[in-house]
């Protein structure tokens, strides 16, 4: 097991109004700092999680889509995300 220190970030649920377009953007920036930020702390690792299709990997995080078609469980997915992360 693997125990190095994680962080998992959760984007998602954002409208397609002109408003929410510009918050999602904003969210997706702060989440790159973020990132960089844990990466330069001593985390070993970051993954965003998100349903936005649009979103790539970046360069201190990786991207774990949410799964097309299916009924979101925050519980699910969190679960399935710490799993992921120490394996």
């Amino acid at each position: 097991m693997n125990t190095d220190p994680r962080l998992i970030l959760l984007h998602g649920g954002v409208g397609a109004g002109a408003a929410e377009t510009m918050v999602a953007r904003a969210r997706l920036a702060a989440a790159r700092v973020t990132a960089e930020a844990a990466r330069a702390g001593g985390f070993a690792s970051v993954v965003l999680a998100t349903d936005d299709e649009s979103v790539g990997k970046g360069e201190h995080y990786a991207v774990d889509h949410d799964v097309p078609g299916t009924a979101f469980s925050l519980r699910e997915r969190v679960l399935g995300l710490v799993g992921a992360a120490r394996a």
